[in-house]
């Protein structure tokens, strides 16, 4: 057993502080322990004796430590082919890297050619200090496969052992005794110009160990220090109202008094938009300032008038009144065609009551009229168009055909069909095209890009709405509309006037940047004051 393996198994026994191994493992890996990883050692200690919440990776960071390819060296390693690459940028599966046991196997190729990704299968696959190089799928042939391939060695000069690498798969501990060393990896060799000096790697270990220890305990001691004595509150502003009361606070002092001056999550996301609103209105004159308020509010206008517009033609009442006029237009369709069948079933002549017939009725009233008598015709009189005697049982149908040219429910039905036509036409000709104001669309998506996601949503309701209103069977039963994008843009069209009334001279703009600093003052106050 080598000395490095029993390091590691000393810390890795019960009772030992779980944030060791940790420190242990960037040793292993980095060959010492960098200033950038004392802010992770440190949180996983105060996890550890629950003075912070554990985070999702405190458990694997808390794993015993693996001495895979630091133990003793029995044998000598001979890597031999590295191949049967699957999933693994673009290489080729049927090309296989011979590598000579007993000399030197220089690689090459053009850019673009495979040697880094080999490169980095070696030392994902083998052993190599600083972090391990995240390796990338196929990006041209996606597939679910996990990247792999397939790397021989021999022991000791024996029979070839093939071994398959998998991403995030269990490794070999034969390849693990492997050192894969590049200019990457160089640097956590070299860490300083000095004399030379040799140091056994499990003294070095526990060195390491031991500056990790001391430089968390400087830590917590210096968090301890402010909580011994007492020491006044700096950094709130005299001019705030959190600042007026963190100065006059006493033993009379509540909690809930101080929880109102804390920061809300709505006044927190308006604390940077307050920032930019300054630094663009610092260094313009009035007239410019009213001039771009201006724009802004040109482009604006026209967006609302239609998102409000689309919203009206496809709202709750647009839809109801779609909805009465489907029923009136069935109710009155099937009125007229009940009295249209009492009528005119059994005829002997078809096309009775179209349109053509209805022109010849007209016709005939007309010329009986024009004789001075009455139509239609009675028992005894002669038809003038046949010139034949009408007996009682034509002049009885006649009175029905002429009573039936009279009814109202015919008018009243293509009138409620067209009524309902018309609407539901209009509902279907609107095109929910938004390229006319790109402009301010591009502005809103660089500064709230919650506000685009909120349109693309009510974009889709109206279009729901849309194709289920101008079905066949009109479904009009729909979610409420989500009116929150128009709402916000009334009342930016609001801020804006409000904006360009106030900004008329030179002192009306200091005084509106005076009080914006203020507000952004009293802002961080409150957002410290919940820290």
């Amino acid at each position: 057993m080598s000395q490095v393996t029993k390091v590691v198994e000393w810390v890795n026994q019960d009772g030992k502080p779980l944030w060791w191994r940790h420190a242990i493992r960037i040793a292993l890996g980095y060959g010492e322990i960098k200033p950038e990883f004392i802010d992770v050692l440190y949180n996983l200690a105060k996890m550890e004796f629950g003075l912070l919440q554990k985070d999702e990776i405190y458990p694997s960071n808390t794993l015993p430590v693996a001495v895979t390819g630091f133990g003793v060296e029995e044998h000598p390693i001979n890597l031999l082919s590295l191949g049967m690459v699957q999933n693994v940028s673009s290489l080729a599966p049927d090309q296989t890297i011979e590598l000579n046991p007993s000399g030197l196997t220089v690689i090459y190729g053009d850019n673009g050619a495979g040697k880094s990704s080999y490169a980095k299968i070696l030392k994902s696959a083998c052993l190599t200090r600083g972090d391990v190089p995240n390796i990338l799928s196929n990006v041209f042939n996606p597939s679910d496969a996990k990247p792999q391939a397939t790397l021989s060695f021999s022991s000791a000069g024996a029979e070839p052992t093939h071994f398959v690498w998998e991403k995030d798969g269990k490794d070999s501990p034969e390849l693990k005794s492997i050192r894969i060393f590049d200019s990457k990896s160089a640097i956590h060799y070299i860490s300083k110009e000095d004399s030379v000096e040799y140091k056994p790697a499990e003294l070095k270990l526990l060195d390491e160990l031991v500056s990790a220890c001391l430089e968390v305990k400087r830590r917590l001691l210096g968090e301890l220090k402010q909580y011994e004595t007492p020491h006044p509150v700096f950094g709130y502003n005299p001019t705030t109202n959190v600042g007026k009361l963190i100065s006059s606070l006493n033993s009379l002092t509540t909690t809930e008094s101080v929880e109102v001056h804390c920061i809300t999550d709505d006044e927190l996301a308006t604390i940077e938009p307050l920032k930019r609103e300054i630094h663009e209105l610092t260094g313009k004159t009035p007239a410019q300032i009213r001039k771009e308020l201006s724009n802004r509010l040109t482009y604006r206008e026209p967006l609302l008038r239609q998102l409000i517009t689309w919203s009206e033609q496809l709202g709750d009442e647009s839809l109801a009144l779609l909805g009465q006029l489907y029923v009136d237009r069935n109710t009155k369709v099937a009125a007229a065609e009940a009295i249209r069948q009492t009528t005119l079933n059994g005829l002997p002549v078809d096309g009775i009551g179209g349109d053509a017939w209805k022109h010849m009725w007209k016709h005939i009233e007309g010329f009986i009229n024009s004789q001075g008598k009455a139509f239609p015709p009675n028992d005894g009189e002669h038809c003038p168009t046949c010139l034949q005697t009408i007996d009682s049982t034509t002049a009885e149908r006649m009175k029905l055909f002429h009573c039936y040219i009279q009814d109202k429910s015919q008018v009243e039905a293509q009138k409620a069909i067209q009524a309902y036509n018309s609407h539901k036409l209009m509902i279907g000709s609107i095109s929910f095209e938004l390229s006319p104001h790109s402009g301010v669309l591009q502005e809103i998506q660089d500064r709230k890009p919650e506000i685009m996601t909120a349109l693309g949503s009510l974009i889709g309701q109206l279009s729901s709405r849309q194709q289920a209103a101008i079905a066949e069977i009109p479904s009009l039963t729909q979610p409420a509309l989500d009116l929150s994008v128009p709402k916000w843009l009334d009342a930016q069209l609001v801020v804006l006037k409000d904006k360009i009334e106030k900004v008329v001279d030179d002192g009306s703009l200091a005084k509106l940047l005076s009080d914006k600093y203020q507000k952004v003052l009293e802002l961080e106050d409150k957002l410290k004051a919940k820290q």
